[in-house]
């Protein structure tokens, strides 16, 4: 995307403004019932039960998710979808915190072990994620740095 762009939407992200110039090439190209298609798809993944739910036959269904336009828009969809989801569920995740860490003081011996390992396992996997972001960042850098070696 160009950078008068980039001023035009501020917040988004480059990914976010290519996949808007995809959706509005989608736009140009795609018909209404395959608009429908993808709406049925993005909520149910099979393809038989969307084709059916929007009158189309199952063959021209199939045809038309192998289409790269129609991939990358139901791709778009659904990443949109799910970004919904975990927007929700992350804006509800102080409280679960909190929950659990009351949890910690119950008089069940058990559930007080299971509050602990549920709160040590998720520790443990933020870590993973901490570190393994970090050495991705590590291998990106070197690979801008041996990308410049070459060009220079």
């Amino acid at each position: 995307m160009n950078e008068l762009a980039a001023e035009n939407e501020p917040g988004k992200t480059d990914e976010q403004q290519a996949g808007d110039a995809d959706a509005s090439s989608a736009c140009a190209t795609l018909s209404p019932k395959q608009w429908m298609l993808l709406e049925a798809l993005v909520s149910d993944a099979s393809v038989q039960v969307a084709a059916k739910a929007v009158g189309v036959c199952r063959s021209t269904a199939h045809v038309w998710v192998q289409q790269p336009t129609f991939q990358k828009e139901l791709a778009r969809r659904r990443d949109d979808a799910l970004a919904e989801a975990l927007a929700g569920v992350r804006s509800q995740a102080g409280r679960a915190a909190a929950k659990l860490a009351a949890l910690l003081e119950a008089e069940d011996g058990r559930l007080c072990r299971m509050v602990c390992n549920d709160i040590l396992n998720h520790a443990i996997r933020q870590r993973d994620t901490e570190e393994f972001a970090r050495r991705l960042h590590t291998l990106e850098e070197t690979i801008e740095q041996m990308q410049k070696a070459k060009t220079a």
